[in-house]
């Protein structure tokens, strides 16, 4: 079965290579996290849901690292991962980029990160990217903001 249109088109802005280490953030139900899998990641996916993280375990069983827990909390070693995906967190556009600090220690130099959002609107859609593109600004990371299908837009910024 594929993956929802906003899981595929996130993978391919990250476009993920075998043996890279990948964090999800928000991973759900593991599906972008098994995508990764299938790639050929080392992926670590973190949820703050318990039954979040129950519903990936069961989908990846032991094939990723799973943490229960907060972005800004986790213990997530600095520069560890190559790439980072979050799909539909709102950490990243609606604070004042705590939750990108966190990212940027995590993320190894030169490592990428996508940030992908499914708008309810071409207004939300437009408002989520100004806000996350000031949030990236702020944080020292170079952006560039995408619009995908329908009402799907993305930051890819580099370490």
């Amino acid at each position: 079965m594929s993956p929802p249109a906003r899981i595929a088109w996130a993978l391919e802005l990250l476009a993920p290579a075998r043996g890279e280490r990948v964090l999800e953030i928000g991973c759900g139900s593991g599906v972008a996290a098994a995508e990764l899998v299938a790639a050929g990641c080392e992926v670590t996916a973190l949820d703050r849901s318990a039954k979040a993280i129950e519903a990936a375990a069961a989908r990846l069983g032991r094939r990723s690292r799973l943490i229960c827990g907060a972005l800004e909390t986790a213990d997530l070693p600095a520069a560890a991962f190559d790439a980072i995906l979050a799909i539909n967190v709102n950490l990243f556009w609606t604070t004042d980029g705590a939750g990108l600090a966190a990212l940027r220690r995590t993320l190894a130099p030169g490592g990428r990160l996508a940030l992908v959002f499914d708008a309810p609107g071409e207004a939300q859609a437009k408002r989520i990217g100004e806000a996350l593109g000031a949030n990236l600004a702020a944080a020292g990371l170079a952006f560039d903001l995408r619009k995908g299908p329908g009402r799907l837009v993305a930051a890819l910024a580099r370490a």
